[in-house]
């Protein structure tokens, strides 16, 4: 049994009888002979086996992006960098960077841990787990300046949010 894929081709042997009774008489034998035919995909395969590899592509790219990303919403905090007076009588004139975050949610939401640039700007000790209700502010004084504030990670039990700065 041969398949789709399989090409009959016929062949003509030319030669002479030697057989005693019809010495050197032309004889034409015919035979068969199959070969696999290398056939190229169609137009409209070609066009599937596209799809079908943009859809894997799709796929694997929201499984990834789904594993990295957190169930809150971004805007669960406001996130604010800014500059406060930190001058006091013994110290004189100062001013320290100040991290701002304010809860935007009615439901309690607990924040584990902050870090800011990747954990190379530090702020003064702050004690984690904290608690916030709609409208509680955590305030963390930088060790870091203003302009060096690039990201800020906050850490929940439900998942990490990052808040970028220009």
């Amino acid at each position: 049994m041969h398949n789709s894929s399989t090409k009959r081709v016929m062949y003509y042997k030319i030669g002479l009888n030697n057989s005693p009774e019809g010495q050197n008489k032309k004889t034409s034998d015919t035979y068969y002979h199959y070969e696999e035919q290398h056939r190229f995909p169609k137009f409209k395969e070609l066009f599937i086996m596209k799809i079908f590899r943009g859809f894997v592509i799709l796929l694997m790219s929201i499984s990834i992006l789904t594993a990295c990303s957190s169930s809150l919403d971004p805007d669960t905090f406001n996130v604010e960098i800014s500059i406060q007076d930190d001058s006091n009588w013994w110290s004189g004139y100062g001013t320290v960077a100040v991290l701002k975050i304010r809860s935007n949610v009615t439901e309690q939401v607990e924040i584990s841990n902050v870090s800011i640039n990747n954990g190379q700007c530090e702020y003064q000790p702050v004690n984690f787990p904290r608690y916030f209700n709609m409208g509680q502010i955590l305030t963390l004084k930088l060790k870091c300046g203003y302009n060096n504030v690039i990201q800020a990670d906050i850490e929940t039990p439900q998942g990490t949010l990052r808040y970028k700065f220009n």
